[in-house]
């Protein structure tokens, strides 16, 4: 699953901190290592589409959403599907990173 990954997303994106996937409820680092505990990002995640459901009646009207972010001082949380991406949020180019998730997710 690594070499998909580098195939399709360039692990040396700048800013990228580190790629990981939500396996059974735990998050499994696929590249980099996470400067945050990985229980505390679990729950983030968990908050995050739990406000996301509560609101999804507004995301509706939107459009189809394809994931979500948060941005925590200079850490970068960025959920597509089962991938998390941790990142420093004003060295990133978010359009990249969004992109490049994206393939990860229909591909991955």
């Amino acid at each position: 699953m690594i070499f998909i990954l580098r195939e399709i997303l360039d692990l040396s994106l700048h800013g990228l901190i580190c790629l990981m996937r939500i396996q059974g409820g735990k998050l499994v680092e696929v590249s980099g290592s996470s400067p945050v505990d990985k229980g505390k990002l679990v729950r983030l995640v968990e908050i995050l589409e739990n406000g996301s459901a509560r609101g999804s009646e507004r995301i509706r009207s939107l459009g189809r959403p394809v994931g979500m972010s948060v941005i925590l001082d200079d850490l970068g949380v960025l959920v597509i599907g089962d991938y998390v991406a941790l990142v420093h949020a004003r060295e990133v180019n978010w359009s990249e990173l969004v992109k490049q998730m994206r393939r990860v997710v229909v591909n991955g």
